[in-house]
């Protein structure tokens, strides 16, 4: 099992800082920070590979009701679409990438970052309602369906879990960020990557390119209307595509998450490891206690 520091990123820019290496020129140190960034998120890849078997042993125990319903339809199926989608994430953006992502990966991209924050919430919610189906017998009539959050007020007044919010409650700080990052994806603006980001000279470039683009389309279809031979439409069509794929490679990849457009974006590495890797350190730590409970 993966050691719970190896889960948070600061273990991984330590261990660089402390050897020496890191001199504090950003040239220089970008090659031990890329390192360091991709030990962690593959630690925490490895860890959420078995966080899927340790949240269904613990269903194991239970029998079929509410509370096995969350565990093991909610959380564990859950983590197994975390796992998979920050898998697919690391896979297309590596954080030493520098290439620019084609349009379909970005859309891969993102789609990958919706799926993680949209469900690691969703494992929140779910082991709050296990709490309360498992040891909070009489209360499920009192509590809306709005109400059962881990951190939410009334869930933190409820006295018969309060070894549970003991320790929650050192992840309050960091679910607050994470809710920061998920609201905005549920209600308002889903996560998006940027492709590429341009300077002066590539937006030049790409002006250009865009031109060539359009003419090589008009031709394309005129090859059609006019009905040509095949191998002229094909070879027109070809064109295009060679064209939009000049384009799509034109600037520099930075790995950025972004919300609104207007506010500026939020680093990919180390930010979706660190959060992902509290929520397997918060389940880890959830599952203890509830281990703890069931054999007491």
């Amino acid at each position: 099992m993966t050691p719970d520091e190896d889960l948070e990123y600061e273990k991984h820019i330590t261990f660089y800082r402390s050897m020496g290496l890191l001199s504090g020129q950003n040239e220089q140190d970008t090659h031990f920070y890329f390192e360091a960034q991709e030990n962690h998120a593959l630690s925490v890849i490895d860890a959420l590979g078995d966080l899927q078997i340790e949240i269904v042993s613990i269903g194991q125990k239970l029998e079929m009701g509410d509370a096995y319903y969350h565990l093991v339809f909610g959380a564990g199926r859950r983590s197994r679409m975390i796992w998979g989608a920050v898998r697919q994430l690391h896979g297309l953006i590596p954080p030493n990438r520098t290439e620019p992502l084609l349009h379909d990966d970005a859309f891969e991209a993102a789609r990958a970052l919706n799926d993680i924050y949209i469900h690691a919430r969703g494992i929140l919610d779910n082991y709050a309602w296990a709490l309360i189906f498992l040891f909070g017998e009489g209360v499920t009539a009192k509590l809306h369906q709005n109400d059962a959050s881990l951190f939410g007020r009334k869930f933190l007044s409820l006295e018969i879990l309060s070894d549970f919010h003991k320790i929650t409650t050192k992840y309050a700080a960091w679910n607050r960020e994470l809710k920061e990052r998920r609201d905005p994806v549920a209600h308002r603006i889903p996560l998006s990557v940027p492709p590429a980001m341009f300077d002066e000279d590539d937006q030049s470039r790409y002006r250009e390119i865009t031109d060539l683009y359009n003419a090589a389309q008009r031709q394309f279809f005129e090859s059609i209307q006019n009905r040509l031979p095949q191998s002229e439409i094909e070879s027109a069509s070809a064109e295009v595509e060679a064209i939009n794929d000049l384009l799509q490679r034109i600037g520099k990849f930075v790995p950025l998450i972004i919300h609104d457009p207007n506010d500026g974006g939020v680093r990919i590495y180390p930010t979706v490891p660190q959060d992902i890797g509290m929520l397997v350190k918060l389940v880890r730590a959830l599952n203890r206690r509830i281990n703890e409970r069931l054999a007491a």
